[in-house]
């Protein structure tokens, strides 16, 4: 194999090192940040909890085929794709991982789970690292994706399980000029039954 191989969706996948190219997002071409905002002792520790609490350990056998990048729909737009972002973890460069859009990109569709030859569960890994993202306030910030997955997230736990009506009316709280945008579209989909006032 040369030094590029493309992926069925024209996605670069570098067997090593590139000089840098802004074609390729998918491999960082720097694992550690000298201007980090967190002291090394402190990214350790998150470390560990993602190794022992959410399954990291799990990245021990990815072999970085690519094939979870080359899978996801929307890996052109991240800062990394999944490859990429299991590459800076194993570099132990978890800040620029939990600082990433990818974990706020993904769309949970499991493509990557169900594609990956070494069954490791890349979604659940991603939700894990969303998780600590918000509690060690790494997400970004002012962000509407974080803040609609701490809403659906949090109701989820609680209740088992979520009311689209009340998550889209906190939201709305939070987000107002958002919300507004979205008016036509909420109302059309009343008009249609398709927004619901209860839980499922």
């Amino acid at each position: 194999m040369g030094v590029a191989e493309r992926t069925l969706s024209g996605q670069k996948l570098w067997t090593r090192k590139p000089a840098r190219s802004t074609e390729n997002k998918d491999v960082p071409d720097k694992v550690m940040d000298a201007e980090s905002g967190m002291n090394a002792s402190a990214m350790n520790d998150i470390l560990s909890s993602f190794r022992e609490t959410h399954g990291g350990h799990r990245l021990d056998s990815c072999i970085q085929c690519g094939t979870c990048s080359g899978s996801c729909p929307l890996a052109a737009a991240m800062e990394h794709g999944p490859r990429g972002l299991f590459a800076l973890i194993r570099a132990a460069d978890l800040e620029s991982a939990l600082r990433s859009n990818t974990l706020w990109l993904c769309v949970a569709c499991h493509a990557c789970t169900i594609r990956c030859p070494q069954e490791i569960p890349v979604a659940e890994l991603i939700h894990g690292l969303k998780q600590l993202a918000m509690e060690h306030g790494l997400a970004p910030k002012p962000a509407r994706m974080p803040d609609l997955y701490h809403l659906f997230a949090g109701q989820a736990r609680a209740r088992g399980r979520v009311s689209e009506t009340s998550i889209a009316v906190r939201y709305g709280l939070r987000h107002p000029a958002d919300m507004l945008d979205k008016l036509p579209l909420a109302l059309d989909l009343l008009k249609r039954r398709r927004l619901w006032h209860g839980s499922r």
